[in-house]
């Protein structure tokens, strides 16, 4: 049987290696698109699942582990992405939060005199989508008047 010297990579990208008497094809691999992207600090444990509306709603959050509706808590890590590149719905933080990193893909606003802290040493805000600010609004980090140490933009602010 003659190997041709191919090999094809997870992800389809195929690399040739002409002298290489050896095939080895992995299988790609499925890629679940209505599942947020999360960070590199861990996945997310919380995902926005309702449409448009404010923060305080339980019902548009879902639980990853236990698909209960609830809103995110100190521990959590949101993630908000309704995963349709044609849409964009807009979440606005009604209530001071804080979480445990928060990765936004859509478009958030802050009302009037709201915080988001994030409560994890070393985590971040990461934002892709759209993040507007109201008045008087603060983003802090770990601790009550910490600075926050990430805030990773690829979005509009």
């Amino acid at each position: 049987m003659k190997r041709t010297g191919l090999r094809a990579a997870v992800g389809m990208a195929i690399i040739a290696s002409v002298a290489l008497p050896v095939v080895d094809v992995v299988a790609p691999i499925a890629l679940d698109l209505d599942v947020p992207v999360a960070s590199a600090a861990g996945p997310c444990t919380i995902n926005r699942v309702g449409g448009d509306g404010t923060w305080s709603t339980a019902a548009n959050w879902s639980d990853v582990a236990t698909s209960a509706a609830r809103v995110p808590v100190a521990a959590d890590h949101a993630c908000i992405d309704d995963a349709n590149p044609l849409t964009s719905l807009v979440v606005t933080i009604d209530i001071s939060i804080t979480v445990a990193e928060l990765t936004n893909a859509e478009t958030v606003t802050m009302s009037p005199n709201m915080s988001v802290r994030i409560g994890t040493s070393g985590a971040a805000i990461t934002n892709a989508g759209t993040w507007q600010l109201g008045n008087n609004n603060s983003i802090l980090g770990n601790g009550n008047t910490t600075a926050l140490e990430h805030f990773v933009n690829t979005g509009t602010l």
